[in-house]
């Protein structure tokens, strides 16, 4: 009888300590689920902010693929002019353009015609 006893005394031990394993999995399984769904949220944050950026950018390449552009650039970096176009330089008014012309080409430092062009796009 005695033995009948212990039997029935370890069964409810037993089955607390299947309940307790069966609980923890299910809250380990409720947290990584949890974190999952944080991960999938900044994901679909993150897809936002590219395509806003994506979007400006194909607008960014539509716009520069524009004679307007083009003509801009040119006419702003390059000092490029249309035909008949006069070049009208605002500064000190006693220093004239050729004196400016003649004092650069009198400079002691030459730079070499690439340098130049590197230098004008900042490479």
């Amino acid at each position: 009888m005695t033995d009948r006893k212990a039997k029935n005394s370890r069964f409810p031990i037993i089955i607390t300590l299947i309940l307790i394993a069966v609980l923890g999995g299910i809250l380990r399984s409720t947290f990584r689920l949890n974190s999952s769904i944080k991960k999938i949220d900044q994901a679909k944050e993150k897809i936002v902010e590219l395509e806003e950026t994506n979007k400006k950018l194909t607008e960014k390449i539509e716009y520069a693929n524009t004679p307007e552009f083009i003509e801009k650039e040119a006419t702003e970096r390059l000092n490029l002019t249309h035909p008949g176009e006069k070049i009208i330089i605002m500064g000190d008014p006693s220093t004239t353009y050729e004196k400016k012309e003649s004092r650069s080409a009198n400079s002691a430092i030459k730079l070499p015609n690439w340098r130049l062009w590197l230098a004008e796009f900042k490479f």
